[in-house]
């Protein structure tokens, strides 16, 4: 009995803990975009539902001694494709299909051992039960949960901060092989099942309604989509640190341990009301977003999606059938999983143009939840079940029209709006009521400001707004370049490189004969900056735009020989709160200095409200022997510039003795002390404020 638990629970933590080691493999691939998270997970219940499926026919085809040699056949063939390392030739070439791209990555690297490891929940549960018959066979679901949950709880405290991605690899890799021989050992141990007991030979002894198996897809559907629209409100519209991608799965495998371990844990009495007062706060937050704090944001979505999951999971432990149709109900529940993970990250960004799945959702469960609870009602009280009914749906009704309500105040003032894979991206003007030579034009993704501009007078549209004042990072960082200020009347370009486009604020602070080039992931981006915002139009400058990630771009570049020879460099991905760690490794820093002239400048903007960038970069600088100092900008509203922090790196003592440079360096003190990033090893959790 104790090896299959065993199993079980190592199974499923190499199940989840294979998940964060890859998307963090592949993440500086596609710009270290919190869309990725989605698309992965979308990825693992897809072959989730594939191994349910294979768990599910080897039961109904084969004889149990038959299902346990073709299994461990199999998982002995896996073992070929280890260690999982996603091989260099995957990296994307071009920023098109960005989803095609991450699949194929996962499915060469990972996709058999995956798949083949998640039928062991419901394949070794079926096996436990038939070797003993008088032992339930669900409280190991609730153990295989609680493998899951440990695997994501561990990464960030445990496993992140202290192994490299290599050895993270080899350890699951290792992790897999100790997995294959335990699974050969529960098989051997069938052998002990008599032939004529063999259940593949015997009819099911009960067979549940299918609007019972129509409920377990639709509500395991809920809960996915739930986890997933959850996971995009607090990583897009909230805070993209990466380490809220856990928080939300770590809660939805809560709620499967909760609910599979006892069927009393889940009491209607209490977890739907605990919902419904969820989902009211909820409807706070989204209707007074700017105004929430981010820590109140994050505990009321995820108090929202573990109620809602609760609820969901508790409902579908009460229609649970009898064992003999284990397989059948963890392949549908995974098809519902499915399901979930194909409307968020496939349907939805094609019919909606903002991230309105959760307000959808939150409709869709209280529904499925009433049908669930009138289902068993008794005849006897006819009018009292009529009362309870309308009341449902008339508190359904109402909640359904304040989130309409909040998708409508959204769209208010909206110039133009596009959802990709990138995020949503929102141009929106405001009107300054005193004076309207003062309106701005705003570019957003989630609540993430992208620049703006002063749109009706030619002399304020002209301002660099934002994080660009003249007495920020980047505007000191030009103007008192050497270089550019001897340039006034000579003809030789100065080269400004800018990764992370943005509206092109960039370009106000640019002369006549500088050349800016611009590199940018998101499409959008580039097309809003060109068609509602002047900055290229009327900057002096010449310019150009790279479409991809840069860190590729540039590499790309330098392989074919074309050095662009930058007098200032502007690394500005990660104004804001998603952090492309990619950008920050000792190696991007390397081919940033490749690209940048010997007195050149690079700088980086850390402004930033839950990480603190500056002993990364510090350690950066003493890597490659160069000189830092720190640029803080206070903000300005007449000019609608912005509070921001640059660091500015360069060895260019004529630049750094300049008085400018001098008044405006902070001397702040950096206290904490981090070990230097490289592309095998990164830390986010040691730099967190």
């Amino acid at each position: 009995m104790f090896r299959f638990a065993l199993t079980i629970f190592i199974s499923a933590f190499l199940l989840f803990q294979i998940q964060p080691i890859i998307a963090k493999y592949i993440l500086p691939w596609y710009g270290g975009t919190a869309s990725v998270w989605t698309v992965c997970l979308l990825f693992f219940q897809a072959t989730l539902l594939l191994g349910y499926c294979y768990a599910h026919i080897l039961r109904i085809c084969l004889k149990i001694h038959h299902q346990a040699i073709v299994h461990v056949f199999l998982i002995v063939c896996a073992l070929a494709v280890l260690p999982v390392t996603p091989d260099l030739s995957l990296k994307p070439v071009t920023p098109e299909s960005p989803l095609l791209g991450i699949w194929i990555t996962l499915l060469v690297t990972i996709g058999l051992p995956y798949c083949l490891i998640s039928a062991s929940g419901p394949l070794l549960q079926y096996w436990f039960k038939q070797r003993f018959p008088s032992s339930s066979p669900y409280r190991l679901y609730a153990l295989s949960n609680v493998g899951s949950l440990l695997a994501l709880l561990t990464y960030p405290f445990l496993i992140e901060p202290i192994l490299t991605l290599q050895i993270q690899s080899w350890f699951w890799s290792t992790g897999f092989f100790v997995y294959v021989l335990l699974c050969s050992s529960c098989a051997w141990s069938l052998r002990l099942v008599s032939e004529k007991d063999d259940p593949s030979r015997r009819s099911e002894q009960s067979v549940n309604r299918w609007d019972d198996r129509i409920l377990w897809v639709l509500l395991s559907a809920s809960a996915t989509t739930l986890l997933m629209s959850s996971t995009n409100q607090i990583c897009q519209n909230v805070a993209s640190v990466p380490f809220l991608w856990l928080l939300p799965l770590s809660l939805y495998l809560l709620s499967f341990i909760i609910c599979f371990d006892r069927a009393k844990w889940y009491d209607r009495r209490f977890w739907l009301p605990a919902l419904f007062i969820s989902v009211l706060f909820g409807l706070y937050c989204l209707l007074s977003e700017s105004s929430s704090s981010i820590q109140f944001q994050v505990l009321v979505y995820s108090s929202i999606l573990f109620t809602g999951c609760m609820s969901c999971h508790g409902e579908v432990v009460r229609l649970k059938p009898h064992p003999d149709q284990l397989t059948i109900f963890y392949l549908l529940i995974s098809l519902g999983g499915a399901l979930g993970g194909i409307f968020v990250t496939l349907i939805a960004p094609q019919i909606f143009n903002g991230y309105w799945e959760l307000q959808l959702i939150c409709c869709v469960i209280l529904i499925l939840l009433g049908a669930c609870v009138f289902k068993g009602l008794s005849k006897k009280h006819y009018w009292s079940n009529i009362a309870m009914q309308a009341g449902w749906v008339t508190l359904c009704a109402c909640i359904a029209m304040f989130l309409v309500k909040q998708v409508f105040l959204w769209s208010q003032d909206i110039v133009d709006v596009k959802r990709n894979f990138y995020g949503v991206l929102r141009v929106q003007d405001i009107k300054n009521i005193e004076d309207s030579q003062l309106d701005i034009r705003n570019l957003k993704n989630g609540t993430i400001l992208h620049g703006n501009q002063m749109i009706n007078a030619q002399y304020t549209r002209l301002w660099p707004t934002t994080y660009y004042g003249y007495k920020s990072g980047i505007g000191i960082a030009i103007h008192e370049h050497p270089k550019h200020l001897l340039k006034t009347n000579s003809n030789n370009e100065f080269r400004i490189g800018v990764v992370g486009m943005g509206v092109a604020t960039i370009s106000a602070l640019a002369a006549h004969n500088d050349v800016i080039r611009f590199y940018e992931i998101n499409p959008s981006v580039v097309e809003f900056s060109k068609k509602y915002f002047t900055y290229l139009q009327d900057t002096l400058a010449r310019w150009e735009i790279v479409l991809g990630d840069a860190r590729i771009s540039m590499e790309q570049e330098l392989d074919i020989e074309n050095k662009q020879n930058f007098d200032v460099l502007a690394i500005d991905a990660f104004s804001g709160d998603s952090i492309p760690t990619h950008l920050l490794t000792i190696e991007s820093f390397k081919v940033y200095w490749q690209h940048l002239n010997e007195d050149g400048i690079l700088a980086i903007h850390i402004s930033n409200l839950h990480v603190d960038l500056r002993p990364v970069v510090r350690q950066a600088a003493a890597a490659l022997n160069k000189s830092m100092i720190l640029i803080k900008n206070i903000a300005n509203y007449e000019t609608s510039a912005e509070t921001s922090v640059w660091v500015l790196m360069t060895n260019n003592n004529d630049f750094l003795q300049r008085d400018d440079v001098v008044i405006n360096s902070s001397n702040d003190t950096i206290i904490k002390n981090v070990a230097l990033w490289t592309d095998d090893y990164s830390n986010l959790f040691s730099v967190l404020k």
